[in-house]
Parts: C-alpha cells; sequence; structure tokens
C-alpha cells in the first residue's frame, strides 16, 4: 500500500504515464507486440533497484527516446 508523500509520487508517475508512456505501452502496460514491449509484468519494471529503469527512462534504451531533459 501506498500512502502520505509516496502517494504523491505515484499519482504523479500515473500522469506522466496517463500523457507520455501510454502512446507506446498501451494502457495497462499491454504495448503493441513487435513493436513497443510490455511493461505489465516485466521483471526489468519491477526490479528491487529501481536504478536500471530510471537509467532508461532518462537516457532512453534501443527505440526508447531519452526523457532526461524533461524529468
Amino acid at each position: 500500500p501506498v500512502s502520505g508523500g509516496d502517494l504523491g509520487l505515484v499519482r504523479q508517475g500515473e500522469q506522466i504515464y496517463a500523457s507520455v508512456c501510454i502512446a507506446c505501452h498501451q494502457a495497462g502496460g499491454a504495448g503493441i507486440q513487435g513493436i513497443y514491449p510490455t511493461l505489465a509484468g516485466d521483471p526489468f519494471v519491477t526490479l528491487e533497484n529501481p536504478q536500471p529503469l530510471v537509467l532508461t527512462l532518462l537516457y532512453g534504451r534501443g527505440g526508447m527516446p531519452r526523457f532526461g531533459g524533461i524529468y
């Protein structure tokens, strides 16, 4: 369960996903087969250490753009 200040961060993340990420990764993280990877249930997204995911968001990976200048 998320509470306190973390709840605000989760909501902010949800807004970012809904306005930026959803176009490629789709609602619920389903992705588009063969084009954009599924995020839902992907072990990379749920790693205990979030550093690899954060670095991917900041610097991009494969065909994914960099978001470091935005966030």
